[in-house]
């Protein structure tokens, strides 16, 4: 907010702090409080959307540009513009253009205050509008992914941080992105403090295991303005356990006369599915799984893979587990023994 003599901020969100003074040069409060000399006063003001910076235009035919912590960053003489004298200003977020209006002619600036373009007018530019802005953070879920199985008992947590201009997409400063507060819940745990942002993202790893079965997370991300992304929410399982055989026939040390047996069992996951070795014959819980014995260790029993899965794909997602038996043929009969 400008008076006559003096700048002030407010912030929005935090309405209840006292208002911060903003050091205008020539302005120094108290010191021209009286004075009818009127040469520094503040004639416009516009405001950044995006990183919170101010402008200000001056009697003085100066541009003043000022940081959000209101630090003086930039004065642009803009007497070689030839605007006149400037009465209003506007921002525009889109193309990053900043906009002043004179009695001579209308002047466009780059967000830094470097000249671009000078559009003269018969009269004097008393007001600019621009296109209403509209500014959010956005946040995504890079991983886990909702609905996924791993075997990782810490796995990381990746959260995309990104913004949207008036719905649309927009790259940000690493500045916007770094300024993100995150409200990130794991298993009703608050852990969004801990993470780290680099380069669009933030990372975070557990320091200890979570807990077997479905691990739960939502997260949403608030800009510096107060302005939060719409919540996200993911349930992810963790499996660690191997499956095991709660029931296998033919039993360990039985005896077979025929080349043909059926083996017969149950498994403590009814997801899991097994592989026999060799034969690669594929299936879910062995309930009744014929096999033909060949002379030689040719039926040993593999591995055990999660539901869906083909042999080799789901090592790096699931436990497998080797089953404990083996079979061998011999030529008149066939033996059953136990392996680890």
């Amino acid at each position: 907010m400008a008076g006559k003599k003096e700048l002030i901020q407010l912030e929005l969100n935090h309405l209840n702090q006292a208002p911060r003074p903003v050091s205008v040069p020539g302005m120094e409060p108290g010191k021209e409080k009286d004075d009818d000399n009127d040469d520094k006063k503040i004639l416009a003001l516009a405001v950044d959307p995006l990183m919170g910076n101010l402008w200000a235009i001056t009697k003085q035919h100066h541009l003043l540009i000022y940081d959000r912590g209101g630090n003086l960053l930039k004065t642009v003489d803009l007497s070689p513009a030839d605007l006149g004298e400037v009465e209003t200003l506007a921002f525009e977020p889109v193309s990053a253009s900043l906009w002043l209006g004179g009695k001579k002619a209308v002047g466009r600036f780059t967000s830094n205050g470097d000249f671009v373009a000078r559009v003269a007018v018969e009269k004097e530019a008393e007001a600019l509008g621009v296109t209403p802005f509209r500014l959010l953070p956005t946040l995504s879920l890079l991983e886990p992914l909702d609905g996924s199985l791993t075997n990782h008992p810490r796995p990381p947590i990746r959260l995309g941080l990104g913004a949207s201009c008036n719905a649309v997409p927009c790259l940000m400063p690493e500045a916007y992105r770094q300024s993100l507060l995150l409200d990130v819940m794991l298993n009703s745990l608050t852990i969004g403090n801990l993470f780290t942002i680099a380069q669009g993202e933030a990372h975070y790893t557990p320091g200890q295991r979570l807990p077997e079965g479905t691990n739960i997370l939502t997260a949403q991300a608030k800009d510096l303005f107060g302005h939060a992304s719409e919540k996200i929410t993911s349930q992810f399982t963790i499996d660690t356990i191997p499956p095991r055989f709660i029931a296998l026939t033919p039993t360990d040390g039985s005896t077979v006369t025929t080349g043909l047996v059926t083996l017969q069992g149950s498994l403590d996951d009814p997801t899991a599915n097994v592989m026999l070795a060799r034969w690669f014959r594929y299936g879910r819980e062995p309930r009744r799984l014929p096999v033909r014995l060949r002379r030689g260790p040719e039926g040993r029993l593999e591995r055990l893979h999660p539901r869906g899965a083909r042999p080799g794909e789901e090592s790096d997602r699931h436990p497998a587990a080797a089953l404990p038996h083996a079979v061998t043929r011999h030529r008149h009969r066939a033996s059953l023994r136990q392996h680890g």
